[in-house]
Formats: C-alpha cells, structure tokens, sequence
C-alpha cells in the first residue's frame, strides 16, 4: 500500500492537497465533492509551458496534457470543450500523412480519454477510449485524450503503444518501455488524482500502473511523458519540469486546476 505523505496546497480552497506518496511522486488530490468544476482543459494555439498557462489563467495548478507533434505544434490527441473539438488529430498533416502509421490511425485515435460530464446536474468523471459512448443520462463538458489507459485493464497493443510481430515487440511509442518521467490522471472515489513522476524515479508505463494500483485508484490513463512531464502549483511555487536541460518544455494541452 502506498500511502501519502505531508499534504499541502492551499490554505485558501477546500479539497484540494498536494502530496509525495513516494520517491520523485508528485500527486495533486482534487476532492469532488468539494471541488466539483475545479478542472478546466486548456488547448494552446502555439505550445506554452504549465508554469506559463498556469498564471496567466490565475489558476491553481497545472499539469500538462496530450501529445502533440513538437515540429509542427499540432495535436495528436482529441480535445473537447465548448461543445466541439477545439483540437483535432485529423489536422495534423504529419500525422494523417505518414505512411508508416496510415494503417493504425483507427487506433491511435481511438486511444483513452479522461472525460468530464454533466450528468442530471450534477459533474462525473470518466475514462473511456475514445469510440465509447457517453455514460446514459449525461453530457460530455470536456474531454483530454492522451494514454494509454492504466486501470482496470491496460492494452498497449489496442493503443498502439507497441505493435507486434510473432509475439514480439517490434515498434513502440511514447517510450512505454522504457523508464522516464511520467504523467497521469487518476480516479479515485471521489476524488481527481493529478499525478506527476519526476526524473528521480522514472517509470516504464507497467510500473507506473502498477504504482496506481497500489494506491488503490478506480481507473487512471497516462498523459504525455517524457520530456513533457511538467506540473506547477502557483501558491507554493513547485515546479516539476522533466526535460533534461532543466528549462520547461512547451506543450499544446494542459490540466488545470480553478478556483470555483
């Protein structure tokens, strides 16, 4: 079990605390019931830092969010808010283009989504493959797709994380194999789970799952890693930047926390 320690972050808003339950682990813990519309998408019409994006929307915190294609600054994650598709992987020339990922774009595109919904009045929180239907009864606010899903059952090959030849791996994607610094977003009773791995403990993706299991989450996905794993909070000024150069690397999506 792990468990978590030293739990700060505002003094100012209810649910909503900071911990390490482990080496180089970072978690922001956003409680529902207290926080419902805490959580808010932001998709960059560039690419702009966590730390950037965090204060110029006066938010709480941030982490970063979907992939995109550094060359180009276009997405390859679907992100939803304000009733439409405000980023679309089907733009992405580099993407559609590619010869080598033509025949898998069915899967990257239907990769995992972190979901956030109105369902009778009321916020729910979902993570979901893309293609899935929206749970009965409920409205889709906003959604960030990045993964692959961690919790309950991960599938690299369905994400197209790794392709296979004859039981074996021959292409994988986003490093899953390999030990970097890790994102994600978890489900947890009622609480968002924001979590951020630093280069002092990097992950493969399964020990990144793994962790979250023993932290007794419902349902989690990964976000973009690597050299994109970036979190901020404003009030106590920490700042988790992964990329190697120690500068924080600019992303196209970002998570972020709001004071209600």
């Amino acid at each position: 079990m792990v468990t978590a320690t030293a739990p700060v972050l505002s003094d100012g808003v209810s649910g909503i605390n900071f911990y390490s339950p482990a080496k180089g682990v970072f978690v922001i813990d956003i409680d529902t019931l207290f926080c419902d519309s805490c959580l808010d998408i932001y998709f960059s019409d560039t690419l702009e830092t966590v730390e950037e994006v965090v204060e110029e929307t006066n938010a709480l915190a941030g982490i970063n969010g979907g992939f995109f294609d550094p060359n180009n600054k276009k997405t390859i994650s679907y992100i939803y808010k304000n009733n439409r598709y405000i980023g679309n992987p089907w733009l992405n020339e580099n993407l559609i283009n590619n010869n080598v990922l033509k025949k898998y774009l069915d899967k990257i595109f239907n990769r995992a989504e972190f979901r956030i919904l109105n369902c009778s009045n009321s916020y729910k929180y979902s993570i979901k493959y893309h293609s899935e239907e929206t749970m009965p009864g409920c409205t889709l606010i906003s959604s960030i797709q990045a993964g692959p899903i961690l919790l309950e059952k991960m599938d690299l090959e369905k994400e197209f994380f790794v392709l296979k030849k004859d039981n074996k791996v021959i292409r994988s994607s986003a490093g899953v194999l390999k030990k970097y610094a890790r994102s994600a977003i978890a489900i947890k009773g009622e609480s968002i789970l924001l979590i951020a791995v630093s280069n002092d403990n990097p992950m493969t993706i399964k020990e990144l799952s793994k962790l979250l299991k023993e932290m007794d989450v419902d349902s989690a996905m990964a976000l973009d890693g690597g050299s994109s794993t970036s979190m901020y909070i404003k009030n106590i000024k920490f700042i988790l930047n992964s990329a190697k150069d120690a500068s924080a690397r600019k992303v196209k999506s970002i998570i972020l926390i709001k004071d209600q």
